[in-house]
């Protein structure tokens, strides 16, 4: 689970640049930190709570019997959504990393609209391939005059 809290540092990084330009490092690195280490210790104490009421038993076997058979679906379609959730995150943590790093990438606009029968309009198509400070400047962004050459 660390593994996972630290791949999502850029993410936050990238929540940060919307803070006011006087926020404390340390105030801020406090939060983040307490809120993945509450949501651990939480998870990790309700996992324990499970799991010492018939400690011979299986947890996922504990859980399954406890809830009517009914609840099976929401479990379910809550994982998938789970899963489908927390991966979004880490490929848009991957994408800002490599732009961060200079890889260069192209951005498809993924708009289909179709005009007339089977005849589909891709929108503009594919838009210009630039490197991190080219797409930087095209933000609309106060704390851009902060970065040298960018202001």
């Amino acid at each position: 689970t660390f593994a996972l809290v630290v791949s999502w540092v850029t993410y936050s990084a990238d929540y940060s640049r919307y803070l006011p330009l006087d926020s404390s490092r340390r105030r801020v690195a406090l939060a983040s930190a307490g809120g993945s280490t509450a949501s651990l210790v939480g998870c990790g104490l309700l996992g324990a709570a499970i799991q010492t009421a018939d400690p011979g038993r299986l947890l996922p076997n504990l859980i399954v019997a406890s809830v009517p058979v009914a609840f099976a679906y929401c479990f379910a379609a809550f994982i998938i959504l789970a899963e489908l959730s927390s991966n979004y995150l880490n490929v848009y943590s991957a994408a800002m990393c490599a732009l961060a790093i200079g890889i260069e990438g192209q951005a498809v606009d993924g708009r289909h609209r179709r005009r007339g029968p089977g005849r589909p309009d891709r929108g503009p198509g594919p838009l210009r391939r630039q490197r991190l400070p080219g797409q930087l400047r095209q933000l609309p962004h106060p704390h851009l005059r902060l970065v040298p050459g960018l202001g």
